[in-house]
């Protein structure tokens, strides 16, 4: 279950990523070496947050918050922040957006390093559910190391090629499949 949960919602999360990043990608005229080095500073940047998160899990795990020693509550609260990361995913697939036709000939680092700031929210739950749901964190890390700047890749060329079409569809299943998670931890 732990491998299962774990590629759900790293899977998930990345979907997140992936409709942001596709977002700037649509504005995009010429990709290059940025776009790595981009993907690797978006990976940098969520498993940081994502290992904040962790550590924030395990701490409240071992201090016996509402007597937590026992696995329903952390499953509790697991599912509880799931499932409002999961809402909030929906919202902003929801969310009407306007797009500007005004094409930027590379990527521009800063607004993209703030926005990859703006989306660790999500990796940030997500590494206190794994970090509460007890998960190794040598799983944890290439999962969201990987998913972060594979989904980075693909978003620019996504954007790029589609346009901002599918991201909300993105988010939209992220956001589902990360309540269906939180479903799945109550049974």
């Amino acid at each position: 279950m732990h491998v299962l949960s774990l590629i759900i919602l790293t899977m998930s999360l990345c979907l997140g990523v992936y409709g942001a990043v596709a977002r700037q990608g649509s504005n995009i005229v010429h990709l290059d070496r940025r776009m790595t080095i981009m993907a690797l500073l978006w990976g940098a940047m969520q498993l940081l947050v994502a290992c904040t998160g962790y550590g924030i899990g395990t701490l409240l795990l071992r201090a016996e918050i509402a007597g937590m020693r026992s696995t329903f509550w952390p499953r509790v609260l697991a599912g509880v922040l799931l499932i409002l990361c999961g809402i909030r995913m929906v919202m902003i697939g929801l969310k009407r957006k306007t797009f500007f036709e005004h094409r930027m000939e590379k990527i521009d680092m800063r607004e993209d390093l703030v926005l990859s700031l703006r989306t660790g929210g999500m990796a940030l739950t997500g590494g206190a559910v794994c970090g509460l749901l007890q998960y190794p964190i040598a799983a944890m890390i290439p999962a969201s190391f990987a998913g972060a700047g594979i989904c980075t890749v693909l978003g620019y060329l996504g954007g790029r090629a589609f346009g901002p079409a599918n991201t909300d569809t993105a988010d939209i299943l992220g956001g589902v499949l990360l309540c269906f998670l939180a479903a799945a931890l109550q049974m």
